[in-house]
């Protein structure tokens, strides 16, 4: 799966969700990674079953809420 269609993930993710130019730079990369780890952590903590890659999803999506370039057609 990874191999064949993970590239139409990346695209989603990077290019499609949030549609603002350079919107990924290096700190806001940082931040989502962050926020990331941490719900992960958290969930873990708690003992809450978590999906890594639905809990990336959530934290791209909410870069675009901050910076008002999410695409709420895409999401």
């Amino acid at each position: 799966g990874a191999g064949t269609l993970g590239q139409r993930v990346v695209t989603t993710l990077g290019e499609d969700l949030v549609t603002g130019a350079n919107v990924f730079t290096l700190e806001t990369s940082i931040i989502v990674l962050f926020f990331i780890g941490g719900a992960l952590f958290v969930g873990n903590f708690a003992g809450v079953p978590a999906s890594t890659s639905m809990t990336a999803v959530g934290a791209i999506a909410g870069l675009g809420i901050a910076t008002n370039t999410l695409d709420w057609a895409v999401m």
